[in-house]
């Protein structure tokens, strides 16, 4: 958008920003966009400019709740004033970011027609289950017009094409890379699969306090004793776990290798029937896991891993490329952070 005309917002409706998510379909179906102010809105602060473009205060505040959304995380986020700057800064790349794919697709004369838009937005539709009514009605109760939705599927469709044209066949998997992976998730391929009936006794810090996360230790340690002692580990769960499982004496359920969080996988599957691990440190909280069986299963999952590995890792590659290709646009364009010291006001 023009400077002159900016400071009197004349596109209501448009969307302030939607997230960079390439290759992966139309993962972004609630994807939280925000309209830029009404027509007559008073822009109280100019923060970035990106050649002829300038990007507002309100806009950055605007756009931070559904970053705040989208990341899982709660609006009492912005009460910090230094978490306040991260997460405001972070939106404020991301609204950069917008505003040199759309300059550099109308440089390259690539465009969205309403047929692909409408095209989009029902396969979206489609897979979400719902019928045209339905899926207005959705989107309508996170407080986003249906045609600012559109407006973020055209941008998400515009941006896929950009990508598409730029990177084209710079993005390749390799059988190695695909192997490697299924190594790291799930073991060595195998006909037959291990599977484990998993418990656990979970003790959680009240808070990030290191006082309480060292009684969440202590706890822990405490009940291996007992356990080493020779009390029953389903007795000890239901009496001590902090986990949803408590009142199942601990119990998780069967799990195969891949099934598994990274972060006890390992633990996990090196015990046999009956043993139990010493304390797990995890971002939960602190473990103690016990395997009560053992069993194998005909592995028929082998060619749809590799399938998802290859389309996971395809992703992320496209995602670090994507990264690249937006470091070089802002070497190339004029883009002008007007916070000092990175600092909102």
């Amino acid at each position: 958008m023009n400077i002159a005309p900016r400071l009197q917002h004349s596109n209501a409706g448009c969307p302030t920003w939607i997230r960079l998510l390439v290759g992966i379909g139309f993962a972004v179906v609630l994807s939280w966009m925000v309209p830029r102010p009404a027509q007559g809105a008073i822009v109280d602060r100019v923060v970035a400019q990106v050649d002829d473009e300038i990007i507002t205060t309100y806009e950055v505040e605007q756009a931070a709740i559904p970053y705040l959304m989208r990341q899982g995380l709660s609006k009492s986020e912005l009460e910090d004033p230094s978490r306040r700057q991260e997460i405001y800064r972070k939106v404020l790349d991301q609204l950069v970011n917008r505003e040199l794919v759309e300059k550099k697709a109308r440089a390259n004369d690539l465009s969205v027609s309403q047929q692909q838009v409408d095209r989009a937005l029902s396969l979206v539709r489609r897979r979400q289950q719902l019928d045209e009514e339905q899926f207005r009605n959705l989107i309508e109760s996170y407080g986003i017009s249906y045609e600012t939705y559109r407006k973020s599927v055209r941008y998400n469709l515009l941006k896929k094409r950009l990508v598409k044209q730029q990177l084209g066949r710079q993005i390749s998997i390799s059988p190695e890379e695909v192997e490697q992976a299924y190594r790291e998730e799930y073991g060595e391929p195998q006909e037959v699969e291990r599977q484990i009936t998993l418990r656990q006794i979970l003790f959680q810090p009240d808070s990030d306090d290191q006082a309480e996360v060292e009684e969440a230790r202590k706890r822990a340690e405490a009940v291996l004793e007992k356990l080493e002692s020779g009390e029953d580990f389903k007795a000890l769960a239901r009496e001590h776990s902090d986990g949803p499982s408590a009142s199942d004496r601990g119990l998780l359920g069967t799990f195969t290798r891949g099934e598994l969080n990274p972060a006890f996988r390992d633990t996990a599957f090196d015990l046999e029937t009956g043993e139990y691990s010493k304390v797990v440190r995890t971002k939960f909280g602190f473990h103690l896991f016990r395997v009560d069986s053992v069993t194998t299963q005909a592995n028929d999952q082998i060619k749809k891993r590799r399938k998802r590995i290859r389309q996971t890792l395809r992703q992320q590659k496209i995602k670090d490329q994507v990264d690249i290709y937006l470091d070089k646009l802002r070497r190339e364009t004029f883009v002008d952070i007007k916070i000092e010291d990175g600092t909102f006001g």
